[in-house]
């Protein structure tokens, strides 16, 4: 329906939540705080459900707004914390992992239907490498990064699994709830892909 093809898929990684203010190990923790957010209503709504204040600011514009207290807080994967500088900005991280961000590689349709079988076979397993690699890359700066932060001073809470559903009870109805606004009659696939959770980690 797009155009586009996907040939393979990279990550950002898990999100986490930092501030600097206090830990969190429960969503009342974000209570009162203000996060910078992407400007994505999904984030808007999922700070929100769990507590939080959001505030969509700009990437550009957030080391700013952490410096000068416009916000207390923001969420990155470990690895964009670390090779950014933000850690040194907040010191207290949370390893909540409320969004997994998944990179999409990406082609025309039309283009790669004009490539001969064999050139198709060539982009395809490039495309499957370089989506493993990066997946790769990124898995290895979040497990050094964690104790980069740490040893720069940064405090860094791990939640349980209880304390990880605590956060998902909050947060997910509210992201549900808008999504089911914004899909109308394509909202079923919501409930397919819950359904599939469940299946997976029961």
């Amino acid at each position: 329906q797009t155009g586009l093809r996907t040939l393979a898929y990279g990550e950002t990684g898990f999100r986490n939540f930092t501030n600097n203010t206090r830990p969190i190990t429960k969503p009342e923790d974000m209570a009162g705080l203000k996060f910078r957010v992407q400007p994505i209503p999904l984030y808007v709504e999922m700070v929100k459900g769990l507590g939080g204040e959001p505030t969509p600011i700009a990437w550009t514009e957030l080391p700013n707004a952490l410096s000068t207290g416009v916000v207390d807080g923001q969420e990155n994967p470990v690895g964009v914390i670390y090779n950014n500088g933000l850690h040194k900005l907040q010191k207290y991280m949370t390893l909540d992992g409320h969004v997994y961000a998944a990179d999409f590689i990406l082609i025309s349709d039309e283009f790669y239907d004009m490539l001969e079988p064999a050139q198709q076979e060539v982009v395809a397993k490039a495309a499957r490498v370089a989506g493993t690699m990066g997946r790769a890359i990124q898995q290895w700066n979040t497990a050094e990064g964690v104790g980069k932060v740490q040893a720069e001073g940064m405090e860094v809470y791990s939640p349980t699994s209880e304390e990880i559903a605590a956060f998902a009870e909050k947060a997910q109805p509210a992201v549900v709830e808008y999504l089911r606004g914004e899909l109308g009659d394509d909202a079923e696939w919501i409930d397919r892909l819950q359904a599939a959770v469940t299946d997976a980690t029961q």
